[in-house]
């Protein structure tokens, strides 16, 4: 075979691959595809930094964490505990598993015997296929 009938079976080839693989692409390429993942759930590992007092210094009266998700911002519907045990470190991380396909955003609180603290800041994770694994840090 010629090396000109090569390169043209080649080009027939690759333009019947992407005329075959068009068909798959979603009508709006900008939304993710939504669903469940029924073997291979997503996960992410948030890390953040922990509870300080006014002086800076780590607040050893924090008990724990809570992770707040969800698949909207600030709405959040589902959660995960994260315990405190001695010694406080100055980073702590939890993890959210069994995650579908699509957008989910991701929020942290502090609790102690006395109450919960407000929100942190947001971050958000899109996955558009099953089983992957995303480490996150979350911002102040």
């Amino acid at each position: 075979m010629t090396a000109r009938r090569f390169s043209l079976a080649l080009l027939l080839v690759f333009t019947a691959f992407v005329a075959a693989c068009s068909g798959f692409r979603r009508a709006d390429e900008s939304q993710p595809p939504q669903g469940e993942c029924t073997q291979n759930g997503n996960s992410v590992n948030l890390l953040w930094d922990s509870s300080v007092t006014a002086d800076s210094s780590l607040d050893t009266s924090v008990a724990g964490y809570i992770i707040k998700f969800g698949r909207a911002s600030r709405t959040y519907t589902g959660e995960v505990t994260v315990t405190v045990t001695p010694p406080h470190q100055t980073t702590t991380g939890g993890s959210v598993t069994g995650l579908g396909m699509g957008t989910y955003y991701f929020a942290v609180t502090a609790f102690n015997s006395q109450g919960e603290s407000p929100e942190s800041n947001e971050v958000s994770q899109t996955f558009t296929q099953c089983g992957a694994i995303v480490n996150l840090i979350m911002g102040k």
